[in-house]
């Protein structure tokens, strides 16, 4: 889905994988009145810019984090953190 960053599916076991059922019928494209369209494009393009946005304020996180590091060095209790 959209949006959802980081949701993801596995399979571990071979039971599991057993569990799995395949269509064989490809996915058909559907056409959408005007209306409709708009409605699922105005939601793809939300959830879209909010993943996007999302995905920025991690790497601005961790490039903020690495700069913090570079001027005061590693301590001992970073080393002991590790989160």
């Amino acid at each position: 889905m959209y949006g959802n960053l980081g949701k993801q599916f596995v399979i571990k076991s071979k039971r599991a994988y057993s569990w799995l059922e395949y269509a064989n019928e490809p996915i058909r494209k559907t056409e959408l009145s005007g209306d409709e369209y708009w409605r699922w494009h105005n939601r793809f393009v939300e959830k879209d810019l909010q993943g996007r946005s999302d995905y920025d304020a991690l790497v601005a996180k961790a490039r903020t984090h690495a700069k913090e590091q570079k001027t005061r060095g590693t301590t001992i209790l970073d080393l002991l953190r590790q989160d």
